[in-house]
């Protein structure tokens, strides 16, 4: 019986990577462990401990929300006043949320519907859905499914997608219901580095042409947003849109 790459049995060839693709794997998940840890620590900085201790015993009659929604509103101003305890992390160092980058909104007026677009956030479905919701015969008729739909070949993009924020409201008469759907930031760069970084490799334009190396592309990535925020730019950057915080 003869042996596949690296000694492998024919039947299990398919287990072999090659040293580039094991350093890619290896460098995704230090990634993932990384973020992991940050993850866990932004989550005891944003959710203090007092929190743990506010809801009530009966809590059919009395909600958790307003608890919540006051931690929140003590985060944003302690964000918005510099005065976020970030430690480890120098604050001075981390890129800051809420810069107003790039926006995209798509609306289905029919159901006084409007949805904030924020990439790798199920942002294809959404837009399905809402023309689906829009322009049922037509999406029907022309044999569309919302599942089937792709970024390059969606159905109704020019007539209820918006980069304005005022146009989209004026798309809407009526009480607009505004949503948007946010994703864990791990589990999105993740998403995405896989996505647009190794499935897409080839594209050497992709990720700022690092080929791969997930250090040089999280460097890149850091001095993209850091002279977006320093400029005050909206100008539309593929991978800047991709990885740039859901707050921007």
């Amino acid at each position: 019986m003869g042996s596949s790459q690296s000694g492998l049995l024919p039947q299990y060839s398919f287990l072999y990577r090659s040293p580039a693709q094991k350093s890619t794997l290896r460098n995704l998940a230090l990634t993932f462990l990384a973020f992991l840890a940050t993850s866990l620590f932004l989550d005891c900085v944003a959710y203090p401990s007092t929190i743990s201790g506010t809801y009530v015993e009966n809590a059919t009659e009395t909600s958790s929300l307003p608890v919540v929604q006051k931690s929140f509103d003590e985060i944003l101003y302690k964000i918005n006043t510099n005065t976020l305890e970030t430690a480890p992390f120098i604050a001075e160092h981390l890129v800051p949320p809420f810069h107003d980058y790039w926006s995209v909104y798509v609306t289905s007026p029919a159901y006084n519907l409007s949805t904030c677009l924020v990439e790798k956030t199920m942002t294809t479905l959404r837009s399905a859905i809402m023309c689906y919701l829009s322009f049922h015969d037509e999406f029907v008729g022309n044999n569309r499914t919302i599942s089937t739909e792709t970024h390059n070949t969606r159905y109704c993009f020019e007539d209820n997608t918006f980069l304005n924020f005022t146009e989209a409201q004026a798309s809407i008469v009526g009480n607009e219901t505004l949503f948007s759907v946010v994703r864990h930031p791990i589990d999105r760069f993740l998403s995405g580095y896989v996505d647009k970084c190794v499935r897409e490799a080839s594209r050497d334009y992709r990720c700022y042409g690092c080929n791969e190396d997930l250090n040089c592309f999280v460097e890149k990535l850091y001095e993209y947003l850091w002279s977006a925020y320093s400029t005050n730019s909206t100008e539309y950057d593929f991978d800047l849109a991709h990885f740039a915080p859901q707050t921007w």
